[in-house]
């Protein structure tokens, strides 16, 4: 994923997951799930399974395609759902990188 990869160029020890927290029925998802999405799309990022929706609770998303920026000290600097947010999460993460 060039995203992935474009952040990991800007900073090597950035870290950037992909967060799965529903399957295609909308019920928890499993690690044979994830991992089927993970090779579907070729994902080289670590992939990351939310069963119980902890995270999307505790960062105030909802489930399924919510970007996040959160830097060093888990301070969340940026979310929205994706889509428009996507590239202002992208420029937000690529400018806390910066040098």
């Amino acid at each position: 994923m060039s995203t992935y990869n474009g952040f990991k160029a800007l900073d090597s020890s950035a870290e950037y997951f992909f967060v799965i927290t529903q399957n295609n029925s909308f019920g928890p998802p499993d690690a044979a799930y994830c991992s089927a999405v993970r090779d579907s799309f070729n994902l080289t990022m670590p992939v990351l399974y939310d069963p119980s929706g902890t995270f999307a609770s505790d960062v105030g998303g909802g489930n399924n395609a919510w970007s996040f920026a959160i830097s060093e000290g888990s301070v969340l600097e940026g979310r929205g759902q994706y889509g428009s947010a996507y590239n202002s999460n992208k420029a937000l993460v690529e400018s806390l990188l910066a040098p």
